[in-house]
């Protein structure tokens, strides 16, 4: 299984009353079994609230469900599509 969005996506996630900031995927994390199967793929997002940098992990169904998303520019010129 590869990932479907690459480092660099960007994307607003849903959820909540208030609206959330955009975020941008900075890593993906792999989780294999004993028998080297893969078993998950979670994405590192991050945004930036009061100057800082905020981090958090989201699986693929949150970014599959985002209502705005821009696939990353290395994507985009190698011709992958979300």
């Amino acid at each position: 299984m590869k990932p479907k969005y690459p480092i660099g996506t960007r994307f607003t996630p849903r959820g909540g009353k208030k609206p959330r900031p955009e975020e941008t995927v900075e890593d993906i994390l792999k989780t294999y079994n004993a028998k080297d199967e893969l078993v998950k793929i979670r994405y590192v997002c991050s945004h930036e609230f009061c100057g800082q940098r905020v981090r958090s992990e989201y699986p693929q169904t949150s970014l599959d469900r985002s209502s705005f998303l821009v696939v990353g520019l290395d994507a985009i010129m190698e011709g992958e599509t979300a």
